[in-house]
C-alpha cells in the first residue's frame, strides 16, 4: 500500500495532480424535467408548508422564508435554499440520475472532527466549509498516495444529548467514494480526537456499498435528528430521536442561510455535466 504520510508531504503533488473524472450519464439526453408523481408531488407541498411554519417560529422574516422557498412548482425561476424540500428532493433525483455505478468497489466514510462541535446555542458559529475540508483534505492525502480517488461528500448536522455533558451540535459528512481500499481511506480519514472529549465519540466509520442507489439516499437524506444518550444495564448507548420542534425550527432556519450546493464537494466530478443538470427540474 502507499505510503499516505509521505505522499502527503509532497505538496507539490496538490498542484499537478492528475484527474480522473467520475463517471457520469454524459451519454444520456438530459431531460428538462424529472417526472415525479402527483403524490409525490402533493408530499413536497405539504412538506414545504411545514417548514415555511418552523421558519417563522425561527422568527425569519416574510420575505426570508419566501427567498428560503419554492412558492410555486409549476414556475420554477431561481434555486432556494437548502431547506427547501423541493430542491432536496430534486438533489436527491439528479445526483441519483447522473451517478453511475463504476465497476468497482465504493465505500460510504462518515466522518466529523469533535473539534468542530458548537453548544445548542452558537448553531451560527457552525462552518459547513471547514467540514467539508475534512473530505478534500483526506482525498488530496490519497490522491498524493498514488490512488486515482472519486467521490462526494454531502453535509449534515444533528444535535447530540449525552447523559453528562452539555448538548451540542455535531458537524460531519457523508460520503461517497471509489479508487481506494478500505486500509487506506482509514489512514487518509484518520482525525485526532481530542485529549477528553466530551460527550459522544464520533470515529470515522467506514463500510462497503452494495447498493449504490440506498447509499446516495442515505447520505442526502436531510433529516432533522438528534442522538440521544442513554443507559441499558451497564452499557451506555445511543439511539436517534426527532429533534425537539424549537431545535428543529432553528435546524432548518440554518439550512434557510444555505444552498444545497454549498452543503456537497466532490473529487474528480464532471462539474460541466452538473452545470448543464441545473435546468433539469421536476414534473
Amino acid at each position: 500500500m502507499p505510503n499516505i504520510s509521505s505522499g502527503y508531504r509532497q505538496r507539490y503533488a496538490r498542484y499537478g495532480a492528475p484527474r480522473h473524472p467520475l463517471t457520469l450519464a454524459t451519454s444520456l439526453p438530459l431531460p428538462p424535467r424529472l417526472p415525479i408523481t402527483d403524490r409525490e408531488r402533493t408530499a413536497i407541498e405539504r412538506s414545504r408548508d411545514r417548514v415555511a411554519r418552523l421558519l417563522e417560529e425561527a422568527e425569519l422574516t416574510s420575505g426570508a422564508i419566501q427567498s428560503a422557498l419554492q412558492s410555486d412548482l409549476d414556475n420554477i425561476a431561481n434555486r432556494r435554499s437548502a431547506a427547501c424540500p423541493y430542491e432536496q428532493e430534486r438533489a436527491k433525483r439528479l445526483i441519483g440520475y447522473l451517478l453511475r455505478d463504476q465497476g468497482e468497489q465504493a465505500y460510504m466514510v462518515t466522518a466529523g472532527n469533535p473539534r468542530l462541535r458548537v453548544p445548542l446555542d452558537r448553531l451560527s458559529q457552525v462552518d459547513v466549509q471547514r467540514t467539508l475540508r475534512l473530505f478534500r483534505t483526506a482525498c488530496q492525502r490519497l490522491v498524493d498516495a498514488g490512488y486515482q480517488v472519486k467521490g462526494l461528500a454531502v453535509f449534515e448536522l444533528h444535535a447530540c444529548f449525552p447523559i453528562v455533558g452539555e448538548a451540542f451540535w455535531e458537524p460531519h459528512f457523508h460520503a461517497i467514494l471509489w479508487g481506494a481500499p478500505q486500509e487506506a481511506l482509514r489512514a487518509a480519514f484518520s482525525i485526532r480526537m481530542p485529549s477528553a472529549p466530551s460527550g459522544r465519540r464520533r470515529p470515522v466509520h467506514i463500510r462497503q456499498v452494495y447498493n449504490l442507489r440506498g447509499a446516495l439516499k442515505y447520505c442526502l437524506k436531510s433529516s432533522a435528528s438528534a442522538s440521544v444518550q442513554y443507559r441499558k444495564g451497564e452499557s451506555v448507548r445511543w439511539r436517534n430521536n426527532r429533534l425537539p420542534r424549537v431545535l428543529e425550527a432553528i435546524w432548518h432556519a440554518f439550512l434557510a442561510r444555505h444552498r444545497i450546493a454549498q452543503l456537497i464537494t466532490a473529487r474528480s466530478l464532471d462539474l460541466g455535466v452538473l452545470r448543464r443538470s441545473m435546468q433539469c427540474e421536476l414534473s
